[in-house]
């Protein structure tokens, strides 16, 4: 489904539950309020994703992009990621109180007010961090798997996706029906499998 139109249907109060990134808890409270709105774990384990940085090799400027990682990897740049709604891979974002991101803000975020408050609505921990970071995002990162290592995964999550987004709108099919149309997706989708 489209990720756009989950957040709009859950502000809008048309789904009671979002499995969403963690950028979503910023996003959804600017229109929702802390009491609107919780953030709780999955049961079982998370799946391990993200973004990777890498310099190729032979690069007419491998001094400037190595310090480019170092910056983007570093402890104030993570904690920045984690303020702005993202899983930080450093720890330190998550439990070093005196880590602050101290950077200008991102053209079309909120700004800081002249006091120094901030104009965002996410509530915050006493460290200026989101609340769900140290207690449900960090725990989740701490336990979770690497998602399956095969050519195939590509083709498994879209079909398994796409027969999951008929469940909503419209008249959604049996659960019958639907295991038997997933499995004759799949079968189709993984010819060797």
């Amino acid at each position: 489904s489209d990720e756009a139109d989950t957040l709009t249907d859950f502000a809008a109060g048309r789904t009671a539950f979002l499995r969403h990134w963690p950028y979503a808890y910023r996003t959804l409270h600017q229109s929702l309020s802390a009491e609107q709105l919780g953030v709780a774990p999955l049961p079982g384990k998370a799946v391990l994703g993200g973004q990777n940085l890498a310099v190729a090799r032979g690069s007419q400027r491998t001094a400037a992009a190595l310090q480019l990682v170092a910056f983007l990897t570093g402890k104030e740049s993570e904690r920045c990621l984690l303020d702005s709604g993202f899983a930080a891979t450093r720890v330190s974002a998550y439990e070093d109180g005196a880590l602050t991101c101290t950077t200008a803000k991102p053209a079309g975020q909120a700004a800081a007010s002249p006091t120094g408050e901030r104009t965002d609505r996410m509530p915050r921990d006493g460290n200026g961090r989101p609340a769900y970071a140290r207690g449900t995002l960090l725990p989740a990162l701490e336990n979770a798997v690497q998602r399956p290592r095969t050519p195939l995964y590509g083709a498994f999550s879209q079909t398994f996706a796409g027969q999951l987004a008929r469940l909503q709108g419209g008249t959604p099919p049996s659960d019958a029906q639907l295991a038997a149309d997933l499995d004759r997706q799949l079968k189709r989708a993984l010819p060797s499998h």
